[in-house]
């Protein structure tokens, strides 16, 4: 369900373009443009990952 939701917003973007071609379960591809200029190409992958709720970060327990 998050994957769909976050490739939702991805393709709501005024930059969005289309996916590119390596579409899989776990990562999407998409190809955006830059601002002002629809010719230049800018590709990304989102990769979409779960962490449990109780996770924390090491950076959190060495600043205890």
């Amino acid at each position: 369900m998050a994957v769909k939701l976050g490739s939702v917003a991805i393709e709501a973007r005024p930059n969005y373009k289309r996916r590119d071609t390596h579409d899989s379960d776990g990562r999407i591809d998409v190809v955006m443009h830059a601002n002002g200029d629809p010719d230049r190409e800018i590709k990304l992958a989102f990769l979409p990952s779960s962490l449990p709720r109780d996770a924390t970060s090491r950076f959190a327990e060495a600043k205890r």
